[in-house]
């Protein structure tokens, strides 16, 4: 009985970490799509991290006027996430610290509603329950 409890647990973690890392890779890749797109710089900060938020900043902003993005910490984060995560692991965090992320999902840009941080996640998760992905 307590091997087989031993393996419904093994068998519920790796479930449960599928679809953790899952929602949170596709989150990642939608709100890139999603946030409205001047310069790049608000795009290639979506940073998605294991046990803590990530707390910097993806470059600059003035690199970003001159074309210039890092997508490093974006492209390390989506990696850690889908190769590593388990539940074992903690949360994970999609975090953009741009300083005006804000404003953007309150409607300043035209390229996108008010909210539509919230519609993206609600999105992603709807496709979840349809197993529209993954």
């Amino acid at each position: 009985m307590a091997s087989e409890l031993l393996k419904l647990q093994g068998e519920l973690d790796q479930f449960l970490s599928k679809v953790t890392k899952t929602v949170a890779v596709e989150v990642t890749y939608e709100l890139i799509k999603t946030t409205p797109e001047d310069t790049g710089f608000a795009h290639s900060n979506w940073v998605p991290s294991t046990g803590s938020p990530f707390s910097g900043l993806a470059g600059t902003y003035e690199a970003a006027l001159g074309g210039s993005l890092n997508r490093g910490p974006q492209k390390i984060g989506l990696l850690a996430v889908n190769r590593a995560y388990t539940i074992s692991k903690g949360p994970i965090f999609v975090t953009n610290n741009v300083d005006y992320i804000d404003l953007l999902n309150h409607g300043y840009s035209a390229q996108a509603p008010s909210g539509f941080v919230q519609a993206t996640i609600a999105v992603v998760l709807r496709r979840l329950a349809t197993g529209r992905f993954g």
